[in-house]
């Protein structure tokens, strides 16, 4: 079997179960980064042809966290490689990586957080564009892709419950979530000016009847008018578990439902403790 058969054959399986984007992206590194091993022949590639080309790939400027992605695809791809009896090892469980800092780091003080929570919540207050709404129920915790990909037929706006489906969440599990009375009212009010059916996006542009694709630019004006720090839309998730945990003393096991992640330990690469934690720890045992 081909290496290049091999990857046709992993995606012929797993098509149904990857989100769109995670293919695009498996697409992408398969025609960046595996040209040279196409043709070959997978039980003539080891461990040291594998070791050669994750080293070129650091070397050539990727970050360590990205090659670790590449590695992980070729990983699962020999897994189903031993599976069908095509080879009968994986020669990247030994390949090695140099450890790297994976800790999301939001450093902004509390002061900053403060003002993009506030600043969120006005706007959306003085708006009734798409992106207000959308930059609202972000503000809970969502991933922008959960949210454009939201249908009516996921909300109960009865109930004030609305389900985000393994299909379309990172996790590969369905998670329910009951709404705050703003989020609620932003629903209804949406529901009642846009709904035609059950199957229609939640978030639907009114001029393709299709997805929104981005708000990058409504994003990146918002900040400058908001005289806001430079950064991305999905910081808004890392502002929401830095925030509440360091601010707010929410337990981390709380904040990691919210977030949507099924290991507690995800949520915590989110969290960053006080600049000033170990003066305060030393200043409390010299003064005991």
């Amino acid at each position: 079997m081909t290496f290049q058969e091999l990857y046709k054959t992993y995606i012929q399986l797993n098509e149904p179960l990857l989100s769109s984007q995670t293919l695009k992206t498996y697409h992408s590194i398969n025609r960046k980064h595996f040209a040279q091993f196409q043709e070959k022949q997978i039980s003539s590639l080891n461990f040291t042809d594998y070791q050669i080309f994750i080293n070129n790939l650091l070397k050539s400027g990727l970050k360590t966290k990205t090659v670790k992605n590449i590695k992980a695809l070729l990983s699962v791809m020999y897994n189903l490689a031993i599976q069908i009896d095509k080879t009968e090892k994986n020669p990247l469980k030994a390949v090695k990586l140099p450890k790297f800092d994976n800790k999301r780091y939001f450093n902004k003080s509390i002061e900053t957080q403060k003002k993009i929570i506030d600043s969120i919540k006005d706007y959306h207050k003085m708006n009734d564009k798409p992106f207000s709404d959308v930059l609202f129920f972000l503000l809970h915790g969502r991933r922008l892709g959960e949210v454009l990909k939201l249908r009516w037929n996921m909300v109960d706006l009865y109930t004030g419950v609305y389900m985000i489906p393994a299909t379309i969440n990172k996790a590969k599990q369905s998670q329910v979530h009951l709404m705050t009375d703003e989020l609620k009212s932003m629903l209804f009010k949406r529901y009642d000016q846009y709904y035609r059916d059950d199957e229609q996006l939640v978030f639907e542009n009114p001029f393709t009847k299709k997805r929104y694709s981005n708000f990058r630019k409504s994003w990146k004006r918002f900040l400058k008018d908001n005289n806001l720090p430079d950064m991305r839309l999905h910081d808004i998730r890392h502002l929401i578990a830095t925030y509440s945990v360091n601010h707010l003393n929410v337990p981390v096991e709380h904040v990691s439902k919210v977030l949507g992640h099924t290991d507690i330990t995800t949520t915590q690469k989110y969290l960053t403790l006080s600049h000033s934690i170990s003066k305060t720890v030393i200043d409390r045992v010299l003064e005991a």
